[in-house]
């Protein structure tokens, strides 16, 4: 057996079965990457498959997962995916509970040994916290990726934690206008989490005066959707005593404008 060997970032707990390779073709840009673990790849041109062999490791083996126990080869399987749906304990506010569902509860009590729930929340779907509620866009994300990828919340909390994003290109372009120009920063105030951290936006201008910006500038959208109607006014005066230690460094930071979320900025709606 002759094997060529790549490293390639993966994760550990991949589900993804790789595609069969031609001699020569490089897998790196086949296979997905999550940074996660470094992992050892090999092509095997006797099996012409794809072998792994994570670090410290001792043998290789085939880097797929093994035939499901009942479910085997050639059975057709459907996914359907049901946006909005969920299962949560029994009350009068629990519309799933109270409407009628006569095809689901069949499935349910008529094989309950093939009846999985499955969190789409939360670490589970690669989000910072349990805490925080699944969406859409994490569904598409997470869906049939085999393994948790970390999600665009995630991803900022990490950058924010490590520095790097101070380091990127973006912020070092926008970084050459701190000593005479303005630092501009839109977006949606709240603690939602599907589409707002308050805290991110704390880190990130903690950050950025620290990095050198004299002059900033916050231009608000209140939410009111993800989070309860009328809190805005407890996330703007949160904000405004973070600028004001900002002001009391020699930071010029203040709340420039403000709007709501609805119509025109954020969501789709006809006006």
């Amino acid at each position: 057996q002759r094997k060529q060997a790549w490293p390639i970032p993966t994760n550990k707990n991949s589900a993804i079965s790789p595609p069969l390779l031609s001699e020569g073709q490089n897998p790196a840009k086949l296979l997905p990457c999550s940074g996660a673990l470094l992992q050892e790849l090999s092509f095997d041109h006797t099996s012409r498959r794809m072998m792994a062999r994570r670090p410290g490791a001792g043998e290789e083996r085939p880097w797929k997962l093994a035939e499901h126990a009942r479910l085997g080869k050639g059975k057709v399987v459907g996914v359907v995916v049901l946006d909005g749906w969920g299962e949560a304990p029994p009350d009068p506010f629990n519309c799933i509970h109270v409407a009628d569902t006569p095809t689901l509860d069949a499935l349910k009590k008529g094989a309950p040994e093939r009846w999985r729930l499955i969190k789409a929340h939360g670490t589970a779907v690669g989000l910072p916290t349990d805490d925080d509620m699944g969406n859409s866009e994490v569904g598409h994300n997470a869906l049939g990726a085999g393994q948790i990828y970390a999600q665009g919340a995630k991803l900022v909390d990490l950058a924010l934690a490590s520095g790097k994003i101070y380091e990127g290109e973006g912020f070092k372009y926008i970084q050459q206008s701190f000593e005479t120009g303005t630092l501009h920063l839109i977006g949606l105030l709240s603690d939602g989490g599907v589409h707002s951290r308050i805290d991110q936006l704390q880190l990130l201008l903690k950050g950025a005066s620290e990095h050198g910006a004299k002059r900033i500038r916050v231009h608000i959208l209140t939410d009111g959707r993800d989070v309860l109607d009328g809190s805005s006014v407890t996330f703007v005066e949160t904000l405004e005593n973070d600028l004001a230690k900002l002001r009391e460094k020699g930071v010029d930071a203040r709340i420039a404008s403000g709007g709501g979320r609805m119509y025109v900025t954020m969501d789709r709606y006809e006006v």
